[in-house]
């Protein structure tokens, strides 16, 4: 998996240069949400930061392949009661200068360097991953408010429904009151019904409004001071098929931690064999040219030139045991890398069972909800027409309301379960 810097820019702006990270839309839809996520999360922006210094790290240890090029350049001026004499004639210069250009390529470097390249390169594709699991779990809390913020609204439509039928009864009450037809007793209990039916309603739409406060801050927006931003989806229920053993195949080919582990047990094998490099040689070819001041002359612009070539190696016999605990460092850092790959293996398999254990759950629970809806609004209707014609007590109307509330909390509580279900079954395949 390959993913330039380019590409990171597009996928995170392209579509959005008219939205402002400051403030928030006044529409809020799906496809929005998802397009001011990917650029204003903060968590993704930092994911971004950290490609950026792994692509660096890369490019660092690919230069220690090529050729090193420095500029040295020196002037000095020493005491003339410090230049010897022999027979009264003084040897050297007082002052003296000199400039040269050197370059150094690697000959051998007991594959520091290789192993150096081939580790960063193996990192760079580890932080690509980690980039795609940070951005999917980013998108799974996204969803997850999102989602918030669809049940809270249709709470409060539920709430306002609820208050609807109470007021509907309440005005029932008011006219057979007037009739004589029923006690001020009904009229008092349905004024009360009424009353107690208004404090959820108020929870409800400062759910909503709390709800809508935690999605800007998960989006990386900062909340209006006026009116909050209108929303427009729905909370949809679209029945999912799929067996475990597919699932567990579609997550172990898809989940960026596997790619991610497996291009970091690289990188630390490619560590180990670069700090077994510190027991070896190193060879390097130096070459320059350079101008000096002549030693033999007064003059400043009396100068010598020419060029060098050489080589140069060095060998650390001793390092008192410096080289073998870099060794067992690197080797302690593969095997905890070979370690939490096993774990992996055992938690995505474990996330999976879950995710779809929760979707059969959530599919059972809305199918049951909106069975139990029907019921109650026809429920509700019985009564009502029972109590229009008097066999049927005031009661009984306003116990079939709160069943009917009960019952559309249940459906729309169940609807909400089963899509963030569905979103995370999707982030334990790892294609969210």
């Amino acid at each position: 998996m390959k993913i330039s810097l380019q590409i990171l820019s597009a996928i995170s702006f392209a579509g959005i240069a008219l939205l402002n990270a400051a403030t928030s839309p006044e529409v809020l839809d799906y496809e929005t949400v998802i397009q001011l996520a990917r650029a204003n999360n903060y968590a993704i922006q930092q994911a971004e930061a950290q490609l950026e210094e792994a692509e660096g790290r890369s490019m660092t240890a690919r230069a220690g392949r090529l050729p090193a090029v420095d500029l040295v350049a020196s002037y000095s001026r020493i005491d003339e009661n410090r230049l010897e004499t022999f027979g009264g004639s003084a040897f050297g210069d007082s002052q003296s200068w000199s400039a040269d250009i050197q370059a150094t390529q690697p000959l051998y470097t007991g594959g520091a360097v290789t192993s150096s390249i081939r580790g960063t390169r193996a990192a760079q594709s580890s932080a690509e991953a980690q980039f795609n699991q940070t951005l999917q779990d980013a998108m799974l809390a996204v969803h997850q408010s999102w989602y918030a913020v669809l049940l809270a609204r249709e709470e409060v439509v539920v709430r306002a429904a609820s208050i609807e039928l109470l007021q509907k009864q309440l005005k029932q009450a008011e006219d057979r009151f007037e009739t004589g037809s029923v006690s001020r007793f009904d009229l008092l209990r349905a004024e009360v019904a009424l009353a107690n039916g208004r404090p959820p309603y108020i929870r409800a739409q400062n759910q909503y409004r709390l709800t809508i406060v935690d999605l800007l801050q998960v989006l990386g927006l900062e909340a209006p001071a006026g009116t909050d931003p209108e929303i427009e989806g729905e909370l949809v229920y679209a029945p999912l098929e799929m067996d475990l053993a597919e699932a567990l195949s579609i997550a172990k080919q898809n989940r960026p931690e596997f790619l991610s582990l497996d291009k970091l047990i690289e990188a630390s094998e490619a560590e180990v064999k670069g700090a077994k490099a510190g027991y070896l040689p190193n060879l390097n070819l130096v070459a320059g040219y350079g101008v000096q001041k002549s030693n033999f002359s007064d003059e400043l612009d009396d100068t010598v030139e020419g060029w060098t070539v050489g080589v140069q190696g060095s060998w650390r016999i001793w390092d008192a045991k410096a080289t073998k605990g870099s060794v067992l460092s690197a080797r302690s850092r593969l095997r905890q890398s070979e370690l939490a790959r096993d774990e992996l293996d055992l938690q995505v398999g474990t996330e999976v069972r879950q995710a779809l254990s929760s979707i059969q759950e959530a599919k059972e629970l809305v199918e049951s909800s909106r069975k139990v809806v029907e019921q109650a609004e026809e429920v509700l209707s019985l009564a009502e027409d029972r109590y229009s014609v008097g066999s049927a007590i005031q009661l009984e109307v306003l116990e079939a309301q709160l069943s009917l509330t009960e019952a559309r909390t249940n459906e729309v509580q169940a609807l909400h379960d089963y899509s963030l279900a569905a979103v995370r079954l999707e982030r334990a395949l790892g294609t969210l």
